[in-house]
């Protein structure tokens, strides 16, 4: 005859016990049972048919004795996410609490014991001679009334970031652009010089159809630059300034509204804040010049990073074909991303397109053209190496002087030397570009995980095309606010240090321009002091970036809060 059959519907003696528990423990029953596929009804359905639901809705794994067990959910590790677990489990009354990582827990506790359940997740019994009110707040913690007839109505921890932090950041935003447009027309140094004298420039020739930058000429900048410089000119000549002021605001309030999100996200609310005292600080130049533009594209980037991985570098790569700088991010997101194939083909793709378009326009060799210009650039007041020769400038140097280039419209300075660091700076500023990437590649391999690995590696690179650059304009400060708000988002506390660095090299890159930009010209000693200070700030937050990507294999400091990202996903 054989064995017979063993009975697996196990359903009624676990329902039995599990009210059981109910009764003896006098509080709402536990979320884990170890009945036999106990539907969230508390009825049994057969191995054919759907997957039975434990009482938190959770699917139950099929054991091969006839077992269901809750299938623990995958761990949500974005900022907030404990928040929103919390919430979760307090606007649902028959369920009891969770305990760390999401976890169910029931405690046998004597009758009449109720449970408090503490904000961080840990939970404690509360014996029944306490003295503590029914449906009483407690702190932080709320006692259910098991009385009522509708749950204890429980404010989340997310809701609790809602809609007033958010508008008043809005206020916010306003607020500083108007008082940044303001500046521009206002303060001295003629902050808008590029804007209505070189920009304008461009424009009106291409309207007038003597020559397009770019197309007929060689240009300064990459091909896609040209398209907000002559959008600019939508409202007519006497407008473009403001035009152009309006564009860079628009992109700014679209950055600004992908940050903020849902206006829940404590750390969006941190970083949005961040990135309004950094304007604030950086002054005029933070809208007046073509980088405000990259700097916007780049910031929606690095939020797409985290979950649109392909869009982002799209988003990128146009970015870089309107000024270079952006290529950094890109490099980056192919050191540290397991989607290397993405990154490639969306880099490729959407620079073919580019390059397509302009070579149908007739372009010919001059889409390429930004990169010789580039090259033969002198050494500016401004940049890092400058400040060897502006030393010697404020010391009265024979043989060293300040001087204004009227084909590149910039001021750069030339003495003893100069002519060999002019020649040295571009390859040195490639190697050095390749030494950061080296570095990343071998954390990488070591295995560092994405979401600790790409912020600080983007600092770095963006820091080295900076401080390694003979160009120091200073709307190139702008470039850092996105990788700043990128640590921010994803580790949290851990960026407290570097981003409180970059505000103050903000404050005095405004010091320098527009203000006193007069005391640099003629290079006075106190100037040219601000401006090492600036300049060795910069170079410690490199080392910083640096150290963080060498350490980036080492477990999660407590204080980092971070996010886990696409880049890390098999």
């Amino acid at each position: 005859m054989g064995r017979p059959r063993r009975n697996r519907s196990r359903g009624h003696g676990a329902a039995q016990g599990f009210h059981h528990l109910r009764r003896i423990a006098g509080r709402r029953p536990p979320l884990r049972h170890r009945g036999a596929g106990l539907a969230g009804d508390g009825r049994f359905r057969g191995r054919s048919g759907r997957h039975p639901r434990s009482p938190d809705g959770h699917a139950l794994r099929r054991h091969r004795h006839g077992r269901g067990r809750p299938r623990r959910p995958r761990r949500d590790r974005r900022p907030g996410a404990c928040a929103r677990r919390r919430a979760s489990v307090e606007r649902r009354p028959d369920h009891g609490p969770r305990r760390g990582r999401g976890r169910p827990r029931h405690d046998r506790g004597p009758p009449g014991a109720d449970l408090r359940w503490a904000a961080r997740g840990r939970a404690r019994l509360i014996g029944p001679g306490e003295p503590i009110g029914v449906g009483a707040d407690v702190g932080k913690l709320r006692v259910p009334d098991p009385t009522a007839s509708k749950p204890t109505p429980v404010p989340t921890p997310a809701a609790g970031l809602g809609a007033a932090p958010r508008a008043t950041l809005w206020a916010g935003f306003v607020l500083v652009h108007v008082v940044l447009v303001l500046l521009c027309f206002l303060a001295p140094g003629w902050p808008l010089g590029d804007v209505q004298k070189v920009y304008f420039g461009w424009a009106r020739d291409a309207v007038a159809g003597t020559s397009v930058v770019g197309i007929d000429t060689g240009f300064v900048y990459p091909i896609l630059a040209f398209v907000p410089i002559l959008a600019s000119l939508a409202f007519g000549p006497a407008f473009y300034a403001a035009t152009w002021l309006g564009i860079v605001t628009l992109l700014n309030g679209i950055a600004f509204a992908f940050l903020l999100g849902r206006g829940r996200n404590r750390a969006a609310l941190l970083a949005a804040g961040w990135w309004l005292a950094f304007l604030v600080l950086l002054g005029p130049i933070a809208l007046a010049r073509i980088d405000a533009v990259t700097a916007a594209m780049a910031l929606v980037a690095v939020i797409w990073v985290r979950s649109r991985p392909f869009a982002a570098t799209v988003l990128l790569t146009v970015a870089t074909w309107v000024k270079v700088w952006p290529i950094a991010l890109v490099a980056a997101l192919f050191v540290a991303s397991r989607r290397r194939w993405q990154v490639t083909l969306a880099l490729a793709g959407t620079s073919a397109a580019i390059i397509a378009v302009a070579l149908g326009l007739g372009s010919g060799p001059n889409v390429f053209s930004f990169v010789t210009e580039q090259t033969n650039r002198g050494i500016q007041i401004e940049s890092p190496v400058g400040g060897i020769w502006m030393w010697q400038a404020a010391l009265r140097v024979p043989g060293t002087v300040v001087y204004y280039d009227r084909q590149i419209l910039t001021y750069q300075v030339i003495g003893t030397g100069t002519n060999v660091a002019i020649a040295l700076m571009t390859p040195l500023l490639v190697l050095a570009v390749a030494a950061v990437l080296l570095l990343g590649w071998q954390a990488r391999r070591r295995g560092a995980a994405g979401d600790r690995l790409y912020p600080p590696l983007v600092l770095a690179l963006v820091l080295t095309l900076i401080l390694a650059n003979k160009v120091g304009s200073p709307q190139f400060v702008g470039w850092i606010a996105a990788p700043v708000i990128l640590g921010l988002l994803v580790r949290g506390r851990g960026w407290r240090m570097p981003a409180v660095l970059v505000l103050a090299i903000a404050a005095l890159t405004q010091l320098v321009y527009p203000y006193l930009y007069q005391w640099l010209l003629v290079a006075d000693p106190f100037m040219v002091l601000v401006l090492t200070l600036r300049n060795l700030l910069e170079v410690v937050l490199l080392g910083w970036a640096l150290r963080q990507v060498w350490r980036s294999t080492v477990e999660s400091d407590p204080s980092a809060t971070p996010a886990r990202l696409p880049m890390t996903a098999p």
